[in-house]
């Protein structure tokens, strides 16, 4: 099913194969300058296969996939994945360097809180790099709010944001944070 995001930009859902195929073959011009430490090069081929099995044995829920497409052309792509009953995890979205600061992201983010909403999950996160102000902003000015920060051994400082879906839900967060 077709989604138009912005004139000429429509969104379309992605299978896990044809979404791996694509972000090996784009991953490094996407991603360009965010470096990614390899923390398992000094592993035994025992560990090694201990990893693989870790990884394919974790499922993570239901999983969410589009390609961004510009006139029929593949410009990006955007993953999200339930993270728990209530939660969307805005995994992994990228954008053609040509395709950036032309309001795509921030369509893009209004297409996800719709989507989310309409299937029934009460907030959406995501954590970025600390110095990713590309990303960060964008999700700032769309209600997303800094719910932590962590070190992460592979990426650094990152920071966690979480957009709540309805009011109620960020009201009591907010108190929280205050303290009473």
């Amino acid at each position: 099913m077709e989604n138009e995001i912005l004139p000429g930009y429509t969104l379309h859902p992605a299978t896990d194969e044809e979404f791996m195929t694509l972000y090996k073959e784009r991953e490094s011009l996407y991603f360009a300058g965010f470096e990614q430490t390899d923390l398992v090069g000094d592993v035994s081929d025992h560990d090694r296969e201990q990893f693989t099995i870790r990884h394919k044995a974790f499922t993570g829920g239901e999983r969410f996939q589009w390609f961004i497409q510009h006139k029929g052309d593949i410009i990006g792509w955007t993953l999200a994945q339930q993270d728990d009953p209530i939660t969307l995890l805005m995994r992994n979205t990228a954008v053609d360097p040509a395709h950036r600061r032309g309001g795509v992201y921030t369509a893009l983010l209004a297409f996800v809180v719709a989507f989310a909403r309409e299937h029934g999950y009460q907030r959406i996160t995501s954590t970025h790099s600390a110095t990713n102000n590309a990303i960060l902003i964008p999700k700032l000015k769309a209600d997303f709010v800094i719910s932590g920060l962590h070190v992460d051994e592979r990426f650094g400082v990152m920071v966690h944001l979480t957009h709540f879906l309805y009011p109620h839900r960020r009201s009591v967060v907010e108190r929280r944070v205050r303290g009473f």
